[in-house]
């Protein structure tokens, strides 16, 4: 549905920045799916079960939900019920799959970096950088840079960030060497 309506009404962008937006936003579900259905298809002998983010969106039997521009409207922008939603999902599956996911007892920086590398990509979509290979290059340059960070402070600075406490980048004791690198990223093609 994501990739149809942004097809639709936005035929001039790259549908993977909207995909890729969408599933960062709902990545520890995804991971929780993959796991309950592995776990399912181990159990079951089954030979597999579709479990991306188009094939869940668009539904198992490949038919499209009703796309209407109201719909679609409302998921690229980010509101309405149909954003939080995956169709015939619901809450308590919600929380099933976050659990599955947690008690792989993933890595945090898995989680933080992918939010990380959304939050670049968006900045690049939203400063009008619509390649989106290009973006991604910068973004995985810029990932792999703060890889390079004592991550006990890049982790402090990443949660107080998310908590909405001031915790501007520029004043962090590693911004100093970070700045010159991050330039170097962003000059990326």
């Amino acid at each position: 549905m994501i990739v149809e309506c942004a097809r639709r009404f936005a035929p001039e962008l790259d549908a993977r920045f909207f995909l890729s937006f969408w599933e960062t936003k709902r990545f520890e579900i995804f991971e929780g799916a993959r796991q309950i259905v592995r776990d399912a298809a181990s159990e079951m002998h089954a030979a597999s079960v579709p479990t991306s983010a188009e094939t869940v969106s668009t539904g198992i039997d490949g038919q499209d939900p009703q796309l209407d521009s109201t719909r679609c409207d409302q998921l690229l922008r980010g509101t309405g019920r149909v954003a939080q939603e995956i169709t015939n999902i619901s809450a308590d599956d919600v929380e099933l799959m976050r659990r599955a996911y947690r008690s792989l007892d993933p890595d945090p920086h898995v989680a933080r970096d992918r939010s990380l590398r959304n939050d670049c990509m968006k900045a690049n979509f939203n400063s009008g950088h619509r390649d989106f290979d290009g973006a991604s290059r910068r973004c995985d340059c810029v990932l792999s840079e703060m890889d390079r960070l004592p991550q006990d402070q890049l982790d402090d600075w990443f949660a107080k960030a998310r908590s909405g406490a001031p915790a501007q980048m520029t004043v962090q004791p590693w911004w100093s060497d970070l700045a010159p690198k991050l330039q170097a990223c962003s000059a990326l093609k």
